[in-house]
């Protein structure tokens, strides 16, 4: 049959490639980023989402028993400040007595296996350079080392004691070690803390004691100047909350292990937390000192805050990979 005229569409054999037409280029580089940043956007949100879980399941008690009415600065308020994610009934407060003591019951807001105990003392900056070079390495592994040695590396007040006994190990770090004391109870009865996992393995075994330890006339070693826990005469430089406090917190403030209770303890159980404060921060501008009663889980304990960072930066990248697509899908 013959086609009908019409004058207004092209009916020639290639006619058709005249007609308007979109064509979607798709750039392989652009392509590419949309794609990682969907991918990226789900992973870390994802990941996000587990480490909240994990937050949220670890069980924890935060008693802060010593804080200076002037505040700190503002870099330093979001370190000193308790994990993200604490709530009211897991806080608790002491005040100290004349004597620096205290006590104060709390009652458990879940179940909690195998507590640890952290504590925390901050504005501490064991960063500063000055702080970070005052210790003599050899002498922390039980070496004899020249007396010129010391002089450069200890200032004299961490070095010689006012007596004018020799102090062993100098320098600010081994004088400044954290000296308060904790203690657990449960009914009348104290739990037993096990101080052994305080420190990691390799820094324990790096120090060693000198072969005159307790011995040497004239000589100010650590267990004249600190007791239990902080060191142990029969370990001295190997005394775990020691070699602890000698790695030096990149922070500005302090967050270390003190020891773990074995046991489970159920929601509604009251525990009775006595405190003897021995380290001095008076003086110092938003100072303050806590102590922590939480589970380690997979993820350690409790702080949202990882979480939450994870699960922004998955939206940050998917919200980069929406701004792409319009250039991936570029009309022509």
């Amino acid at each position: 049959f013959p086609l009908p005229a019409c004058t207004s569409v092209d009916m020639s054999p290639l006619g058709q490639r005249e007609l308007p037409t979109v064509r979607f280029g798709f750039k392989r580089r652009s392509v590419s980023v949309v794609f990682c940043g969907v991918l990226a956007a789900v992973v870390l949100c994802v990941m996000g989402g587990i480490a909240l879980h994990f937050s949220a399941a670890a069980s924890q008690v935060l008693v802060t028993y010593s804080k200076t009415e002037q505040a700190a600065n503002w870099w330093e308020t979001p370190w000193l400040a308790p994990g993200y994610g604490t709530t009211s009934e897991e806080s608790f407060e002491c005040t100290l007595s004349a004597a620096g003591s205290c006590e104060v019951p709390v009652k458990l807001p879940a179940n909690m296996t195998n507590p640890w105990i952290f504590y925390l003392v901050g504005p501490f900056y064991q960063s500063h350079s000055a702080y970070l070079r005052s210790e003599v390495v050899p002498e922390l592994h039980g070496k004899e080392v020249p007396e010129q040695l010391r002089e450069a590396l200890c200032v004299e007040s961490t070095r010689v004691t006012d007596d004018g006994e020799d102090i062993v190990p100098c320098g600010m770090k081994a004088t400044s070690l954290f000296n308060d004391t904790f203690a657990v109870r449960q009914g009348g009865s104290d739990l037993e803390i096990d101080y052994s996992v305080s420190a990691w393995r390799s820094d324990v075994s790096r120090y060693n004691n000198p072969e005159d330890y307790l011995q040497r006339s004239l000589t100010s070693w650590l267990p004249d100047r600190y007791q239990e826990p902080a060191v142990f005469e029969d370990l001295g430089v190997k005394s775990e909350h020691f070699v602890d406090w000698m790695r030096p917190s990149a922070l500005p403030r302090v967050w270390n292990r003190y020891g773990s209770i074995n046991g489970t303890f159920e929601k509604g159980t009251t525990l009775t937390i006595s405190i003897q404060s021995n380290y001095p921060v008076q003086g110092i501008p938003g100072s303050l000192k806590r102590v922590l009663l939480t589970e380690m889980n997979e993820m350690g304990g409790r702080h949202s805050g990882f979480g939450l960072g994870l699960i922004v930066s998955g939206v940050l990248c998917g919200l980069i990979a929406l701004a792409v697509i319009p250039f991936v899908l570029c009309g022509k």
